[in-house]
């Protein structure tokens, strides 16, 4: 009357196909001699007709009788029990071992019983007047069904045959609980298969995310390095491969001390103060044991980040900006330590070159400020120490202004028309301007702008190149006062005053020429003075 692993009994009894139970009421028929014999199967709820022998008109009938005896044969002897018989059929019970009699129950005349009286299969001519029934217990002693064997006489068994009968419905039950146990074992391999299908689900899972994970990995520029606390090489990504020349397989269970690598400085603990070199933690470790010196990543040294150079197989140099995660086991242990690399080589080179840049308008003897086209105003931003000394002026004092404190009232307002116009043209222009220092004394100041442009084109910054030329200036203003005083006395002198070439070509010729050979000064320019000398006095000369 109990369900088998706590299923319904209808759910799991079309699985006992495999058992001949028809050949077993027929044997019982036989065993018995009786013209009726069936077997059934119940739960708390239903009933089912598995196999029959004999039966005519309406079964139903018949199973309403077989079911009436159990409920007769499971009478219960004190109210107590009767208690558990009902939990146990709601399926409330806490007992699960209570069961029905297991002994047959053997009414040999109906008739003469009057519990029986008023059932329609006992009642008229052709009614039961014999009934056997045999409880099918599991080997857990739970009821499944009943083995019944019917008579239209009333009768009496032999011992033998009671015997007979009780062996058949063992094997009955040991055919049953035979195949329960297989059902069993079928649906305990279901499920391990289902667990054996779901583990490889996660396990193919697993695989599509660690690849998955490793395709990112290979696609980013970056480098990438897992290590085990002992400092091997775990994974190695592409970046990782193309930068040294090794492969992920040639690296993996090495250290970088096997490979020639470099993941520290090459000067670190070369100090005197230097100090071993700790992980650190996203949180802090359980305790000092959970702490390892492990030498990757050198935070505690005061190193949030540190650069290494690394020389491949080929003998190129490259160098490396490194950072590094570590992570930690339940017990605050170190499972692993990623560390991540930017080849920082260009960087290097490019900060290289602007170091250089940088040291040579510091060290240039020319003024150089930067102003910044897209301010308003166009403000200095930069000037070197030969514009202050130039200027008198500090950086500090002409940052954030225009080159126009420079200005004065002397200061040519053609050429800073110029100026204008190359600025509103993006174009170069070099002009001579009369400029003032901070003190109010002037210099000459020869000044070159270019326009600065951004990667895109478009104008950023110009760049002015200031030289003082007032030396230069003044010598040029010199000269030109010397030749004005020669002039005016070559002029006036009555004596001829004449410039020649190498050759004796005429360079220049005092206005004396036209009173003493004749000629303008102009027509003998360009003239030997060979031509002016009479053939004869050649020869002389």
């Amino acid at each position: 009357m109990f369900s088998p692993e706590g299923n319904n009994l209808s759910q799991v009894i079309h699985k006992f196909a495999e058992i001949p139970f028809d050949d077993l009421t027929h044997l019982a028929s036989n065993l018995a001699q009786t013209p009726i014999a069936l077997i059934t199967f119940m739960d708390n709820s239903h009933q089912w007709l598995k196999s029959q022998v004999g039966l005519t008109g309406k079964i139903h009938l018949y199973l309403n009788f077989c079911e009436f005896i159990i409920e007769l044969h499971s009478q219960p002897e004190s109210p107590t029990e009767q208690e558990d018989i009902d939990n146990l059929l709601m399926g409330n019970s806490s007992n699960p071992t209570l069961i029905l009699s297991p002994e047959p129950m053997i009414i040999s005349d109906t008739w003469n019983d009057p519990r029986f009286a008023s059932q329609p299969v006992v009642k008229g001519d052709h009614g039961i007047r014999f009934y056997l029934g045999m409880p099918l217990m599991t080997t857990d002693n739970l009821m499944l069904g009943m083995l019944s064997i019917m008579d239209y006489q009333p009768r009496e068994l032999q011992p033998e045959t009671i015997k007979a009968l009780q062996s058949l419905n063992n094997q009955i039950i040991s055919q049953i609980n035979l195949h329960r146990q297989l059902i069993h074992s079928k649906t305990k391999l279901s499920q391990l298969e289902n667990i054996i299908n779901e583990r490889k689900q996660v396990w193919e899972i697993v695989r599509q995310e660690r690849d998955f994970v490793c395709a990112v990995l290979d696609t980013l520029s970056a480098l990438v390095i897992v290590l085990d606390p002992d400092g091997r090489i775990i994974r190695f990504n592409r970046t990782c491969e193309q930068l040294t020349g090794y492969s992920a397989k040639d690296v993996e269970g090495k250290t970088f001390d096997e490979l020639g690598l470099n993941l520290l400085p090459s000067d670190y603990g070369s100090k005197p103060n230097s100090r071993p070199i700790m992980i650190e933690f996203d949180e802090p470790p359980k305790s000092i044991k959970t702490q390892h010196s492990i030498p990757l990543t050198p935070r505690h040294s005061g190193l949030n980040t540190w650069e290494t150079e690394w020389v491949n197989p080929n003998g190129q140099s490259r160098w490396i900006a490194w950072s590094n995660r570590a992570l930690l086991q339940a017990n605050g242990l170190i499972k692993y330590v990623i560390a991540t690399g930017i080849d920082i080589t260009e960087r290097r080179n490019s900060e290289d070159r602007m170091e250089l840049l940088e040291r040579a308008i510091t060290a240039s003897p020319s003024g150089i400020v930067i102003s910044d086209f897209t301010a308003a105003d166009c403000p200095i931003i930069y000037c070197n120490p030969a514009f202050e000394k130039l200027t008198g002026y500090s950086q500090e004092e002409v940052l954030g202004h225009n080159c126009r404190i420079l200005q004065g009232e002397d200061t040519d307002s053609e050429e800073l028309a110029r100026i204008r116009n190359a600025i509103a043209q993006n174009t170069d222009c070099t002009v001579t301007l009369k400029n003032y220092r901070k003190d109010g004394s002037y210099f000459w100041n020869k000044l070159s702008i270019s326009p600065v442009r951004d990667r895109e084109g478009r104008l950023t910054h110009f760049i002015g190149i200031q030289t003082d030329i007032t030396k230069r200036k003044q010598s040029e203003d010199a000269l030109r006062e010397s030749e004005a005083r020669y002039r005016l006395l070559a002029d006036h002198a009555t004596d001829l005053i004449s410039h020649h070439s190498d050759d004796g070509t005429y360079l220049y010729a005092s206005p004396a020429s036209r009173q003493l050979l004749g000629y303008e000064p102009e027509e003998l320019i360009g003239k030997s003075v060979y031509e002016l000398i009479h053939p004869e006095d050649l020869e002389f000369t």
